[in-house]
């Protein structure tokens, strides 16, 4: 969950860096009835196949965009 919230909770400086495609967290929260068990509310996304894809590009610019890595 740190590595979660350093990435995309609103606060944190790496939220707002423009080359993080995290998803944003919205609020987050300890389940009352277990500490073992955290809540994280979060936007909606849509399936990965949503809309499908149509060429083989296509796919392979969805792959890259997956596995792509900032390097330093």
């Amino acid at each position: 969950m740190q590595i979660f919230q350093r990435l995309s909770y609103p606060t944190s400086p790496l939220a707002r860096d423009v080359e993080n495609p995290s998803v944003p967290i919205f609020h987050m929260f300890v389940d009352p009835n277990d500490d073992n068990y955290s809540f994280v509310v979060m936007p909606f996304l849509r399936a990965v196949n949503d809309p499908p894809f149509n060429h083989t590009g296509e796919v392979c610019d969805f792959i890259d965009q997956i596995l792509e890595v900032r390097s330093a």
